[in-house]
């Protein structure tokens, strides 16, 4: 860590007079055993002793301090270059034999004076003191810094060494202070004793400790509580960088901090510098996240991701133990119906207040929300006991009504389930096998569970291959659109309704009550459903014939918030007339007459496109939704018409819904006209507008050119295709 390597430099150079001192004693010891010994060689060899002395010379001229010897009359033995340079002496006023108070005067002549000295005390004779060992820093009046060492000789006397340390102690100074104001928190402590012998400003407001009670704690103090939430041991700790540990404030507090510490020598002893960074709101939020990545942010439920970990796990543990669990897949059986009808809203409310009792009756097996409506439970215990035993309490939820922001609705629900390993050995074919079940469950009638059966019925295995391959249609190109004429009574084809087909690569052409159910319990209808208004659109824009063209929307797609804004870019992109698309919804959409939905039909109205009221009669065919939104078609449900002469009550609801809808100005359309019998009828009671096989067949636009404008113009007519 670049903080606490730079940081470090101060508690290294708090010691370095210490370390000068050594070296000032070394030198002085060298002197003081040299002297008398080379004194006795003096008349063995009178060239090598001048040659050592030479050698001697040179190695005290070359040392990086200055030195300095008197002998017991205060006279000089000997004095280096560095010692001269210190204090502005020539060579020549440092010779043998200078007496020390003239070389003081010389220096003080210089204008060199000590700071903290007057001269008349430092020139004063000295004899006294000359016996003990002197450390000292003196301050010069030009503002250096010198250490003098001075050790006693034998017979009188003294050697001393002399350092210029200005640089040193300014770059203690700046290194202190950079200790001192780090908005890092700091301290050292003995590596010992575990004792703090320093601590910065900000480590004190961080841990709230007064400077002088950080003083008197240790280590432990801080990590007293680290045995018990998992910390690192209560021991120096040496060296570590980012290691984590857990300590205590003085509010009783914890927070996890990152530790960077390096060993250094404090003031001679074994220590530690330690700096610290609080990452206890880093750790919450990573925390956090990861709580987020395999959780349900609605249900508060483990996700599809949770529940493949546990899953995974549980299919390990059972292969090693022999045992057997439940995997239940359970479906909502009423959730589209209400999100649908309510909107998005109570339909998150219904899904809140459904997990919360799956959780609740579920007791201690994991649950998870895989899906919009789509949970798993995995009930671990003796099979098929256990799993049964959870899914009956999951039916009983069945007779549960809910009551969501003025809203009653129901509890329903269906359980598929599949047994470890009975019905598969890995998680992708339990998982399987417990949806292929589920639906085997809805199929029969939902609020029921049903179990794997191995030689269950190929049917629910069909749809589950129709909806994979359903997934691909749009990108295989599979998808096509049919188109049926729509006419007034005298037979004028005036505009066609786009009707969705898919012909399969291998199965042919698929029925849409097949299909187009799949797709809106799977979500695939957004995709499929912008695809149909594009191309309806695109195909209309290109007729030289200005006719209508109408689009079913599925009240799935109405809950898009974006709906106007698509049907907007589709209209600028196709350059189809707005006034020429009629867009067909269901009672479905508007059953709860929510302000929402009303406020998109507005927006879709302010496009200028048509809106048409879809299968009227079929549903609650409630007034009210007629005088909540001025609608421009009504669209009679083909059902009525088809009992015409069977039904007598046909006849009066037909002549009622046309004389509703003309009373409210809107045009009336009757779908399923197949005989001369029921068209005539609808002509005679002025129905606007009729559709169905006598008028023409859903079919290939260019089985139609000839009304879109492509071909010569048929005659008026009927019967169309």
């Amino acid at each position: 860590m670049k903080l606490l390597t730079s940081v470090e430099m101060i508690f290294a150079t708090m010691t370095d007079h210490g370390l000068f001192v050594a070296i000032g004693g070394f030198v002085v010891g060298i002197f003081c055993c040299l002297l008398p010994f080379r004194r006795r060689r003096a008349g063995a060899d009178g060239a090598a002793v001048v040659d050592q002395n030479q050698q001697l010379v040179a190695a005290l001229h070359n040392m990086p301090q200055g030195l300095c010897m008197f002998d017991g009359e205060q006279r000089i033995i000997v004095c280096n270059h560095k010692y001269a340079a210190l204090y502005g002496l020539t060579p020549e006023m440092v010779t043998p034999g200078t007496r020390r108070r003239d070389m003081v005067e010389r220096i003080v002549a210089n204008g060199i004076r000590f700071a903290d000295e007057a001269p008349e005390s430092y020139l004063k004779e000295r004899t006294e003191g000359v016996s003990t060992s002197v450390d000292k820093i003196h301050k010069l009046a030009d503002g250096r810094i010198i250490a003098v060492a001075r050790r006693p000789l034998a017979g009188g006397g003294w050697v001393a060494t002399h350092e210029d340390i200005t640089e040193l102690k300014q770059r203690e100074a700046s290194f202190q202070l950079l200790f001192d104001n780090n908005p890092v928190p700091m301290w050292v402590y003995d590596r010992d004793t575990l004792r703090f012998l320093a601590v910065n400003q900000a480590a004190v407001e961080h841990y709230g400790y007064r400077r002088e009670q950080f003083l008197t704690m240790s280590l432990p103090d801080l990590q007293s509580v680290a045995g018990d939430i998992g910390g690192t041991e209560l021991r120096a700790m040496e060296d570590h960088v980012g290691a984590t540990d857990w300590h205590a404030k003085a509010d009783g507090g914890l927070i996890e901090v990152a530790v960077y510490s390096r060993r250094l020598r404090y003031a001679g002893a074994a220590a530690a510098l330690v700096s610290v960074i609080d990452i206890t709101e880093r750790r919450v939020a990573e925390r956090r996240i990861a709580h987020l990545a395999h959780h349900d942010m609605l249900t508060k439920l483990p996700n599809r991701a949770a529940f493949t970990e546990r899953l995974d796990a549980t299919i390990e543990r059972a292969q090693g133990s022999g045992e057997s669990f439940g995997l239940l897949f359970v479906d909502l059986d009423f959730f589209k119906e209400i999100n649908d009808v309510f909107g998005h809203v109570v339909g998150d409310a219904f899904l809140c207040a459904a997990s919360e009792r799956l959780q609740r009756l579920a007791e201690d097996n994991f649950v998870a929300r895989i899906g919009g409506d789509e949970f798993v439970i995995i009930a671990e215990g003796p099979q098929p006991l256990t799993a049964s035993a959870v899914a009956e309490r999951l039916i009983g939820m069945s007779s549960e009504q809910l009551e969501l922001q003025g809203h009653k609705v129901e509890i329903g629900l269906s359980v598929g389930v599949a047994l470890y390993p009975a019905d598969g050995t890995d998680a992708k074919t339990l998982l399987a096998n417990a949806d292929t079940v589920l639906y085997r469950a809805k199929e029969d009638g939902r609020g029921r569970a049903c179990f794997f059966d191995p030689q269950m019925d190929s049917k629910i295995q069909q749809s589950h291959a129709l909806l994979r391959d359903l997934r691909q249609a749009v990108e295989r190109d599979e998808l096509l659109l049919y188109y049926q004429p729509q006419a007034v009574v005298d037979g004028e084809v005036i505009g066609f309704e786009a009707l969705l087909r898919w012909r399969h690569e291998t199965r042919g052409m698929i029925s849409p009550a097949e299909f187009i159910p799949l797709a809106e319990e799977s979500g695939l209808i957004d995709p499929i459903g912008e695809w149909v208004l594009r191309e309806a659109c695109r195909e209309a824009a290109s007729w030289p014939q200005p006719l209508s063209i109408a689009v079913n929307l599925s009240p799935v797609q109405f809950q898009q918030r974006d709906l106007p804004q698509l049907v907007h870019r589709v209209l600028l992109e196709s350059g189809l007339a707005p006034s020429r698309l009629e867009l067909e919804i269901t009672e479905g959409v508007l059953l709860s007459d929510s302000a929402r939905a009303l406020s998109l039909l507005r927006r879709l109205k302010a496009l200028g496109v048509q809106i048409a009221l879809d299968d009227f009669g079929t549903g609650y065919s409630s007034l009210s939704y007629l005088q909540s939104f001025p609608f421009d078609k009504i669209k009679i449900d083909a059902k009525f018409v088809r009992n015409l002469g069977a039904n007598p009550q046909s006849s009066t609801i037909l002549r009622a819904v046309i004389a509703l809808g003309h009373g409210l100005d809107m045009s009336v359309i009757a779908e399923g006209v197949e005989t001369e019998e029921q068209y005539r009828f609808l002509a005679q009671q002025h129905c606007d507008q009729v559709q169905g096989y006598l008028i023409g067949r859903p079919l290939p636009v260019a089985h139609y050119d000839a009304a879109v404008g492509r071909a010569p113009y048929a005659e008026p007519g009927r019967a169309l295709g």
